[in-house]
């Protein structure tokens, strides 16, 4: 068996030590390559993310990320691992900190995937 892999990420920052604002965008690549005695074997990941932090006031507080993923399998040998999922996901969250001993957070979490099965 023979195999490769390859696995980056690159962030982009704005202000990220700010107590007031803070954003990143951010970029994911993972790669793999197996040859195997049934053949060829690849698989690949990539997602891009955005994150969005806003302290509004010394109380209330504003966090926001938007990702945007596709993870994809094709194998040689065997038609049912191949595969490309599409993926959205939004978090929301919402905190209120009245005092130094309370926080309250408000959530909220949209995920949607959608599948192919690709035949090859």
């Amino acid at each position: 068996m023979l195999s490769t892999q390859s696995n980056s990420r690159h962030s982009l920052f704005f202000d990220r030590s700010s107590s007031k604002f803070a954003a990143d965008v951010s970029w994911q690549d993972q790669q793999t390559r197996q040859l195997l005695a049934s053949g060829l074997e690849t698989r690949a990941q990539e997602a891009y993310s955005m994150t969005i932090r806003w302290n509004m006031t010394t109380w209330l507080g504003l966090q926001q990320k938007v990702e945007v993923s596709n993870k994809s399998s094709n194998a040689d040998a065997y038609v049912s691992r191949n595969f490309n999922i599409d993926g959205n996901e939004n978090n929301t969250q919402l905190s209120f900190q009245p005092g130094s001993t309370y926080r309250f957070t408000l959530s909220y979490r949209y995920k949607e995937k959608e599948t192919l099965l690709l035949k090859v």
